[in-house]
């Protein structure tokens, strides 16, 4: 074979690859934590909104989210509104339950999207006082996984 074509198909080998890398190429910079916790809270920031996710192996029959660094503008969508769940929030909690008695089952869900103006920006946002209701009421064990920082706080029900 001689050397031109060997340069040519090293250039045609070569371009095919940077334009398989191109189209393979995930847009989406969020990603999910690697887990092996039982119950797992997390927040996907985008520009002007925040969608919280759960990852449970206990059924949830309530929470209450509390934020600092944001406006809670409203929400909207995910598994909460799905399974009916009243849904309230102001500027800085999100309060939801079923007077139905409903449980969001385990899995893994997008809870609620969440319509957000950021005080500073979104790595400022931080979510406190959380809380996970189970059977009963029981509080239950959570983990929340912060995205800003790839850290974990484990919440007990102590």
């Amino acid at each position: 074979m001689s050397k031109n074509l060997q340069t040519i198909l090293l250039s045609v080998f070569t371009a095919i690859a940077i334009v398989a890398i191109i189209l393979n190429k995930d847009n989406n910079n969020f990603e999910k934590p690697m887990v092996l916790d039982e119950n797992v809270i997390w927040i996907d920031f985008k520009d002007e909104s925040m969608d919280i996710w759960m990852k449970n192996n206990a059924p949830v029959y309530g929470l209450q989210f509390e934020f600092s660094g944001v406006n809670l503008k409203g929400t909207d969508g995910g598994v909460l509104n799905r399974e009916g769940f009243n849904i309230s929030n102001n500027e800085r909690v999100i309060l939801s339950f079923s007077f139905e008695g409903k449980s969001i089952e385990p899995g893994e869900y997008l809870l609620i999207s969440v319509d957000a103006s950021y005080l500073t920006d979104k790595n400022n946002v931080k979510m406190t006082n959380m809380v996970l209701a189970g059977n009963e009421g029981k509080s239950l064990d959570f983990s929340y996984f912060d995205t800003n920082f790839n850290t974990t706080t484990l919440r007990t029900n102590n």
